[in-house]
């Protein structure tokens, strides 16, 4: 989900391409709310029950504040409350938020008053290491920490999270992770600079234990962290590759025996990523920073793993830049935390997404152009 990362400031050349939809598709995307609220940018994106929450930053300013928008069904946003604070992902659960504060650890906020959202204070064995993505699955926290690995909480009480269990090498960076059912999905750093997708057994997670993994195509990056979403029977991984920013598909039916199928060579840079899936689609955005940012947004049809394909590339719907630094998909919206475009969130409906698109070769020689192994 999921998840949400802030790259060090890139210099490159941005590659504009043009999109040519057939079908009948021209509106999906489709803006549904695109507030003025006079934000700089949003950093991450979480949701609740009719309750967005984002982490922003304030216009020319390295000040970021916990933002609470109310949802309405119709698909207008209002702003509910706001307090200062800093996070790289943030995940919900009942009237919490738990929040990825780096070296600061795993916090929470308590959102059971959406007008006056309060912090709660630091999640108990949540320290070591640079906490920087979380995962919630069958009532489970997981949280990745870099150096200091990953770690698995209870949150049969979401106000009092219990730690059941971690996992941990030295020579390993945690840095990404997507937990379902007995297994959670980390996308590891090595020592020497190499991508590990790992598979830990986490049924008994006081005695979890890798049980499979394969090397990726993602070079791990201290900027340019990787993202990791699971989908049915597939683990999809986005990072930055040698040339390019990469989406690799692997097929984790066996999770002791993980196996790469399919490989997408999205721009021309190499950023990271961020992704999000929806019925059939893969959403997918490139996480530059708050301040330089390529602003590329896809949609990716993933209804055969093994061949996924872009649907569109867009780097603005009707004039508005898709930037976003992190998204999540709920019920056929798509949510945006905007980087340098929107004032913090985007809302886009993306039900017509179903239908084909086709977008043209992007240069002679093939670098960049969407393909699959």
């Amino acid at each position: 989900m999921s998840g949400r990362r802030l790259a060090r400031a890139i210099a490159g050349v941005l590659c504009v391409c043009a999109v040519a939809v057939v079908g009948g598709a021209e509106d999906c995307p489709e803006i549904i709310s695109d507030p003025d609220w006079g934000w700089d940018g949003g950093r991450a994106v979480a949701l609740g029950d009719g309750y967005a929450y984002l982490i922003t930053r304030e216009p020319y300013a390295l000040e970021y504040d916990f933002r609470v928008i109310e949802v309405s069904p119709d698909g207008a946003m209002s702003r509910a409350a706001e307090l200062p604070w800093f996070a790289e992902d943030l995940a919900v659960v009942g009237d919490y938020v738990y929040s990825a504060c780096g070296d600061l650890g795993l916090w929470m906020i308590d959102v059971s008053e959406p007008g006056s959202p309060m912090t709660v204070g630091r999640v108990p064995e949540s320290g070591g290491g640079y906490v920087s993505d979380l995962s919630v699955d069958r009532g489970r926290l997981y949280v990745a920490a870099h150096v200091g690995g990953l770690r698995v909480f209870d949150l049969a009480n979401p106000a009092d999270p219990v730690i059941l269990g971690s996992i941990h090498e030295d020579a390993f960076e945690y840095q990404a992770v997507a937990a379902s059912g007995d297994f959670a999905y980390v996308v590891v750093r090595t020592a020497d600079g190499r991508g590990i997708l790992q598979v830990i057994d986490v049924s008994s997670p006081w005695d979890a234990a890798v049980v499979g993994t394969v090397e990726t195509a993602y070079r791990p990056d201290p900027g340019l962290e990787p993202a990791i979403v699971v989908h049915g029977h597939h683990a999809y991984v986005g990072g930055r590759g040698s040339l390019s920013a990469v989406l690799e598909v692997f097929d984790v039916r066996n999770p002791r025996a993980p196996r790469a199928v399919a490989q997408l060579l999205l721009g021309d840079e190499g950023y990271g990523m961020n992704l999000a899936v929806g019925r059939g689609r893969l959403y997918v955005v490139e996480t530059g920073n708050e301040h330089y940012h390529h602003g590329t947004l896809w949609v990716i049809d993933i209804r055969d793993p093994s061949n996924p394909r872009v649907s569109a590339e867009l780097e603005n719907i009707d004039g508005v830049p898709t930037n976003s630094l992190d998204l999540v998909y709920s019920g056929g919206r798509l949510y945006l935390a905007g980087s340098n475009g929107p004032d913090g969130i985007l809302m886009l409906d993306v039900r017509q997404c179903d239908h084909d698109y086709r977008i043209p070769d992007r240069d002679p020689d093939g670098v960049g152009v969407p393909s699959s192994e």
